[in-house]
């Protein structure tokens, strides 16, 4: 199972810490302002930041509530940027969270693996943020509606030990994306292995959007630079809006946006059908640290 490598470092490391951390960023200032109420929407897949949850957590609170007031899915697949390899994969191996752990579908992910248009690759997945730092959240939202409740430490090492046949467990698909596979087939291959197994899905895609200033090695502006940045995201924004896959892919090759989750939201586009998109959040981490010379900007986007 692949331990918390950033808890304490992207987010609390004790649960009952990490529990009110996350209520805060439903109830902030630049969160929904509330916590997830009961079931009224279905949403087909959100796309939320990873940062620090100190940072990104607010903005990824609203996709995370869409989340929680939609039906639960037999599975969420967890689509997220390598920013450790250039290489695409799928884990196989379970993740654990200070909450206690979240079982990967092996039995999905072995069928898409048969395919063999993307690999098993557990290696990538051992130090990645973007993935890791979305299964506390996804763990909190659906505390609920899951048997697998998040209480004390002591009482998840003895759910560890003691698990009931009958209980219900979240489980994830986690797939790093790089831009080494071809993302329609990756996107069939995904769609039949879940028609196959009759199984219902939810995507979440773990995106930061510009990141600007030196810190980055990316100034492509000089004045009005937080205006701009918000204007240059909300192009990028709609052509997601539109399901335009290559031109948001055109886009950010043409521009060297470091918009890092690109290749997971290009993957996005080719397996969902047209339909509502709606921009929930969006904010830069200006707003948090009030510093403008180096920033990184947060969407939340709901796909109902």
């Amino acid at each position: 199972m692949r331990q918390p490598f950033y808890a304490g470092k992207f987010y609390k490391d004790i649960p009952e810490q990490l529990m009110k951390q996350i209520k805060e960023c439903f109830e902030g200032e630049h969160g929904p302002g509330s916590l997830p109420g009961k079931e009224h929407h279905s949403i087909k897949a959100i796309i939320v930041p990873h940062a620090g949850y100190q940072y990104s957590g607010q903005c990824a609170a609203w996709g995370y509530r869409a989340l929680a007031e939609s039906p639960l899915a037999d599975v969420y697949v967890i689509l997220a940027p390598s920013h450790q390899s250039m290489k695409s994969g799928i884990a196989t191996t379970s993740y654990k969270s200070p909450f206690g752990p979240c079982l990967t579908d092996r039995e999905l992910a072995e069928g898409i693996i048969k395919k063999g248009n993307i690999e098993e690759n557990n290696d990538i997945h051992e130090y990645e943020h973007s993935l890791e730092v979305q299964i506390p959240f996804l763990q909190f939202s659906l505390r609920e509606k899951i048997k697998h409740k998040i209480t004390s430490a002591e009482e998840i090492a003895k759910k560890e030990r003691k698990k009931k046949e009958d209980e219900k467990l979240l489980k994830i698909l986690p797939v790093l994306v790089s831009e080494d596979i071809n993302f329609q087939k990756v996107a069939l291959d995904i769609e039949e292995t879940l028609m196959e197994q009759n199984k219902k899905a939810i995507y979440i895609v773990s995106s930061d959007f510009t990141h600007h200033g030196p810190a980055f090695n990316y100034i492509p502006f000089n004045t009005d630079v937080q205006q701009k940045i918000h204007d240059f995201d909300r192009k990028a924004i709609k052509f997601i809006e539109e399901y335009n896959d290559v031109g948001f892919v055109n886009y950010v090759k043409e521009h060297h946006a470091t918009i890092c989750g690109a290749m997971p939201v290009c993957l996005l586009l080719n397996i969902l059908k047209k339909g509502k998109v709606t921009l929930e959040n969006y904010y830069t981490s200006a707003e948090i640290t009030g510093d403008e010379k180096n920033s990184v900007s947060y969407a939340s986007i709901v796909f109902w």
